[in-house]
């Protein structure tokens, strides 16, 4: 007798608010829109004017294939068309537009109200460069993020430590959420990124005498914003203390200098 195998459920992501849905339907945009969806339209900058006063509708037109990826999937190279695309969309170019994705979906803001986003290109799959294919394996990969057939298949966001890494540091780097959201985030155990810490690291004037001293300091200010979120602000964090104290002796003595100053110079 076989054993039984359970099918584990995927654990969805307990940060990400909203969801993302793809077509390739252009009457499916009116309709996404009077359901309450927001719409993201990758076409053409020769027909984003079509979709230019839109109210809820973005266009991210650098989103679409570059041309060396369509002439591959024309030429019958349809798997190298496919790996320069999810290349170029993977790379630091299309970050910001990728961002924007990833802070809708975020939310956690009065002015995102939107849970569920369209996709919407004007690519015929497998008549034309299939679209919609590369962009869902590209935020399924890499962010965890399933984009599924619009009003056919449930859209969900996969919650694991690897996507929640990824989505926290791009998020913070760009400044879409504050330090306190970023370590909810943050994957217990896991050193941000270079640019986060040097984020961190700012926000505390601390200037590290290497790569070890910036490390450890990073480290136990992450736990000390932790614990002030666990004593629901009560108890604030003692590197910010002491900073707020060394900026208060600052400026202090800069006042003292100036009214120093002011005293000579009025006494000359």
């Amino acid at each position: 007798m076989q054993p039984q195998m359970n099918n584990p459920q995927p654990q969805f992501n307990r940060f990400l608010e909203g969801v993302l849905y793809g077509c390739n339907d252009a009457g499916s945009i009116p309709d996404a829109l009077a359901s309450g969806y927001a719409v993201i339209a990758v076409v053409d900058i020769e027909e984003a004017y079509k979709y230019a006063n839109v109210p809820n509708l973005a266009i991210m037109s650098n989103l679409l294939p570059p041309p060396e990826a369509v002439t591959a999937y024309i030429d019958g190279e349809a798997a190298i068309g496919h790996q320069i695309y999810y290349e170029y969309l993977s790379n630091r170019e299309r970050e910001a537009t990728v961002v924007t994705v990833l802070q809708a979906l975020y939310g956690h803001r009065p002015s995102i109200r939107f849970r569920n986003f369209l996709i919407y290109t004007d690519y015929e799959p497998d008549v034309e460069f299939n679209i919609l294919y590369t962009l869902g394996e590209f935020f399924k990969n890499t962010f965890g993020i399933v984009m599924a057939p619009y009003k056919q298949y449930q859209a969900y966001n996969i919650g694991m430590p690897q996507y929640d890494y990824i989505i926290s540091n791009l998020l913070f780097s760009n400044g879409k959420i504050n330090k306190y959201e970023f370590v909810s985030m943050l994957p217990q155990d896991a050193m941000p990124t270079d640019v986060s810490c040097s984020i961190l690291l700012s926000d505390i004037n601390y200037q590290p005498s290497g790569l070890e001293d910036g490390y450890r300091i990073v480290c136990n200010y992450i736990a000390q914003l932790r614990a002030e979120i666990a004593s629901n602000y009560t108890m604030k964090s003692p590197i910010i203390q002491i900073n707020d104290k060394l900026n208060k002796d600052l400026e202090q003595s800069i006042n003292d200098k100036i009214f120093e100053s002011q005293s000579k110079f009025g006494n000359q």
